[in-house]
């Protein structure tokens, strides 16, 4: 791992833009969570959003992203990186935000990269002895 595994720049008034490096978080996934997750509670001190732009080719980063609290806001398409033209995926938390920990956050996180609209379906289930078979719904 690299000496600076993370960078926060400010890009604008209120806003910081959290960097890792890539090794950071190929390794143990546990780790580079608690670390991106604390770099971004210490830029809330000071900034109103913290955002990160992830490789669409890289997964890893998209579940360190997640998993440190960040909710996907959507796809910058076309911006150049390193002399190269790419889409990043755009994770932000705002100081507003409710934590990941609380269901609030957490219901949030999940509808920030879920479906918007689930199909649930419903059906009645009986056997020979003419039973119900009942199911609890979560």
């Amino acid at each position: 791992m690299t000496d600076q595994p993370t960078t926060v720049t400010t890009v604008a008034d209120g806003v910081a833009r959290i960097t890792w490096a890539p090794d950071l978080h190929e390794g143990d996934l546990t780790a580079a969570v608690e670390v991106v997750r604390r770099e971004v509670e210490l830029a809330l001190e000071h900034h109103a959003r913290v955002e990160v732009l992830v490789p669409t080719t890289s997964e890893h980063a998209q579940r360190v992203a997640t998993w440190s609290g960040m909710r996907r806001e959507g796809v910058m398409r076309g911006i150049t990186v390193d002399g190269e033209t790419e889409d990043r995926i755009v994770y932000a938390r705002l100081a507003t935000d409710a934590p990941a920990h609380e269901p609030d956050g957490f219901r949030a996180l999940l509808n920030s990269f879920l479906p918007r609209k689930r199909a649930i379906s419903q059906m009645l289930i009986r056997d020979e002895a003419d039973r119900v078979l009942l199911c609890q719904l979560t």
